[in-house]
Parts: structure tokens; sequence; C-alpha cells
């Protein structure tokens, strides 16, 4: 294991935190339901947003001590949509928050990434061509029901299945896992931690410090690797699960059981990958954080 300065120590560079992850499907109800029941999943905002460019429903929600936003098309013309008929629905993109976005874009475009959209006054897009095929939002304006700017977290709608205890990381299959790390730290400012040198496609290679998560990076899976291990088949760089921490695996794997969710995948360090039916991506489930996360010191 190899990290890089400041990984595990303070923040560096205008990244603060991850804003959220973004997963997008046909419907808002049907992902934020079952993410409810089994994962404790509490509702920070839940609006629609009709602009020229965004056009969805939905919103950044709370899983453990992270945020994931869900969001379902409106209208024909939404960009949603697009990524639904092309995708499926998944995993689409990882936000990070900064201080200055205008900073933060110039120094992306010295490292040769380059801005795709300005939807709004604070945001950015830059393109995933860049970025190893991973699509980037960069926010720099302040959210004020998000707990880490000091709003009163929401109460659970529902006793959770499993109790989380951090939103550990978000899951990515690229070409060249160490090689991809090593840009977007530089992108973003940030610590990288190499994992290993080769693995098999259920095991992340290295990591991203994202602030309070990491961008956890696989390597590009055989089409049969993809079917066995996540699910679907997948054949290009893309976002695709989230993982979340518990205090006892074999606890959780139990308490799933019983409602009828049950392990697609073990891994060989022990993490236990599900993809229910209704949720657009599968999620990990282990019991510590992966090397270099900064919470491991705190």
């Amino acid at each position: 294991m190899v990290t890089a300065p400041g990984a595990a120590d303070e923040v560096t560079g205008g990244v603060r935190w991850m804003f959220h992850a973004t997963a997008l499907a046909a419907s808002y109800d049907d992902v934020i339901a079952p993410l409810q029941r089994l994962f404790g999943c509490r509702v920070l905002h839940d609006n629609e947003a009709a602009t020229p460019g965004i056009e969805r429903r939905g919103g950044m929600t709370w899983i453990g001590d992270n945020s994931i936003e869900i969001g379902e098309p409106l209208g024909a013309t939404s960009p949603v949509r697009r990524f639904l008929e092309r995708f499926g629905g998944g995993m689409h993109s990882v936000a990070v928050q900064v201080d200055d976005v205008d900073a933060a874009l110039e120094r992306a475009l010295s490292l040769g990434v380059r801005t795709a959209d300005r939807p709004q006054p604070g945001v950015a897009f830059t393109r995933p061509a860049d970025t190893a095929g991973l699509l980037f939002e960069w926010f720099g304006n302040p959210q004020r029901d998000d707990p880490r700017w000091g709003a009163e977290l929401p109460p659970f709608s529902v006793d959770p299945v499993v109790d989380v205890r951090h939103f550990s990381f978000v899951g990515a299959i690229v070409e060249d896992p160490a090689a991809a790390a090593e840009h977007l730290g530089r992108v973003l400012d940030m610590g990288v931690t190499t994992f290993r040198e080769s693995g098999p496609a259920d095991s992340p290679l290295a990591g991203v410090d994202l602030g309070d998560c990491t961008l956890a990076l696989y390597p590009m899976p055989s089409p049969g690797e993809s079917e066995s291990v996540w699910g679907s088949v997948h054949g290009r760089p893309r976002c695709l699960s989230m993982g979340l921490v518990v205090d006892d695996l074999a606890a959780a794997e139990s308490a799933l059981a019983a409602e009828g969710h049950h392990v697609r995948h073990r891994t060989g360090e022990g993490h236990l990958i599900f993809d229910d039916t209704r949720l657009p991506f599968p999620v990990v489930l282990a019991d510590s954080l992966l090397p270099g996360d900064r919470r491991k010191t705190t």
C-alpha cells in the first residue's frame, strides 16, 4: 500500500468533501423506499427542477455519514432520461464540494480536464473523457440542508434493517485503476492509495480520497465477471456501486436475508455484494473502511 502525502491527514486543495454520489432511475420512489427500509436512508430534500438541462425530480439523501442524490427524469428531453436510455439507470457521477468552482476548473484545465457544462452559478461538470471515463460534478455553493453545513439530520422514516456506520466509498470501474487514481488525485489535489498492483474484478485496486469518502477504482471486468460480480454486463468505465460499512457483517447478512435479500457475490476480502432488483446499483457491505480513508484516524 502506498499512500500519497496528505491522504489521511488534512484536506488538500479545494475539495472539502464528497458533496454526493448521484444515482439516476426511472422512479425516485422505487429507489428511495428500499434505501430507507434496508439502510436507513434519510431524505434531505425532494424537489422538482424543470430548468432545461436539469429536468429532474429528487435530491440529496443521507446514508450513514454521507450523501447520495437520487434523481428521476422530468419530461421527454430530460438528460436523466437520456442516461436511462443509454445505461438503464444506476450510478451516474460523483460530486465534490469545493471552495471555488472557478479555481477548481482552472486547475483541472491545467491538467487537461475540460469543462463540459455549467448549468447554474457555482455548479459545473467536466468531461468524462478527461477523467478516466468518470463524470464529475463540481459544487461551490453552500447546501443548507446538508448536515456538514450544520443542518439537523432528519429522523428515520422507518427503522432500518441494517445499521450503517459509514458511507465508505463510491465504486467505479476503469481501464487502468492505478493510472486513473494518479491522474484523478492530481486533478482533485487529493491523496491516492494503491491497495494492490493487480487483482480480481471484485477487488478495488486503488482509491482516491474525497475528504469524507473514497472513490474506489475497480478493474474493468470481462462480460462474465461483470455479470457474476455486479449483476449486469458493463463494458466501459463508469461509477457503479455504493460501499457501506456495518459493525457486524454476519448480522447484516442475516437481517437482509430475513427480508428476502441475499448476497449476490462474496469477495475474497470479505465484502458482500447485494443487488436488490429495485435498486439501479449494487450495494457493497464491509466491516471496515478502505485503506487511506481519513476517518480511520478519527
